[in-house]
């Protein structure tokens, strides 16, 4: 339910595909969204208030969104993408875009690290691929964007 759901985006809403415009058409629908900041993002959100569009943007995805605004930019886009956060936090549960220093408080990490950090996720992958099945965080669960969802911290079946 639109108006009712909530609905947690882990960034990067401009990751390669044509439809980046009708995607922010979609997500201004929804009632109870949170945002949260990807490196795509940040990108893009170079290009809505600059014109800036890196060469490592264009090459990944950057060249296909730009497509997709066949004019100007709507204001209500460029007020979404402000509305990112660096990370949210609910019932226990970490939602953030790259990932975190787990030795460090969540809050004292700056925008850069919580993007690119993809450090926990290969402590991830390396406890599970050798079946080690103690908790890596103070959080539930943490929820990062690798591309394919991945939920740090839920046992493995």
């Amino acid at each position: 339910n639109r108006r009712q759901d909530l609905l947690i985006c882990l960034g990067d809403l401009s990751d390669g595909w044509p439809d980046c415009y009708q995607v922010f058409e979609e997500l201004l629908t929804i009632s109870n969204l949170v945002l949260i900041k990807g490196n795509h993002d940040v990108w893009l959100s170079a290009w809505f208030e600059q014109g800036d569009a890196p060469d490592i943007w264009l090459s990944q995805g950057g060249r296909s969104t730009i497509h997709s605004y066949a004019t100007v930019v709507p204001e209500n886009h460029k007020l979404l993408l402000r509305s990112a956060v660096k990370y949210y936090i609910l019932d226990e549960m970490l939602f953030v875009h790259g990932g975190y220093n787990t030795i460090i408080p969540i809050e004292e990490h700056d925008e850069e690290q919580l993007i690119w950090d993809r450090s926990l996720v290969e402590l991830a992958l390396m406890h599970r691929h050798f079946k080690d099945k103690h908790q890596l965080t103070s959080y539930k669960k943490v929820f990062v964007d690798i591309h394919l969802p991945l939920c740090i911290n839920q046992p493995t079946p």
